[in-house]
């Protein structure tokens, strides 16, 4: 109840908030915890926190050493996978490969 009467005060209605929440295609219980930490801390608030992930095995030197290598020889992987090998001394896989040269 004290949440409806928030929303009312700041003029949003759950029909709003039902339209939204079908837009982006989420729970109506997240476009109300949007809104509540809109008010709460600003804009700042809506957007994505940095994530933590597995760091990346080759540096961006590195990342760039292989992608030469490719562009050496476009259709020859492994070739380019052991040459970084042998460069950097760090193991990867065929995928790795792949998703590294995506990403530059």
């Amino acid at each position: 109840m004290k949440t409806l009467v928030r929303r009312k005060r700041r003029g949003i209605y759950p029909t709003e908030i039902k339209q939204i929440a079908d837009i982006f295609e989420v729970c109506e219980i997240t476009v109300s915890n949007w809104i509540t930490a809109w008010y709460e801390q600003g804009v700042s608030s809506l957007f994505d926190d940095k994530r933590s992930g597995r760091p990346s095995i080759y540096s961006q030197e590195e990342a760039s050493l292989l992608k030469s290598f490719v562009d050496e020889e476009p259709h020859q992987l492994k070739r380019a996978q052991s040459l970084i090998q042998n460069s950097t001394g760090k193991e990867c896989s065929l995928g790795t490969v792949k998703r590294t040269i995506k990403k530059i």
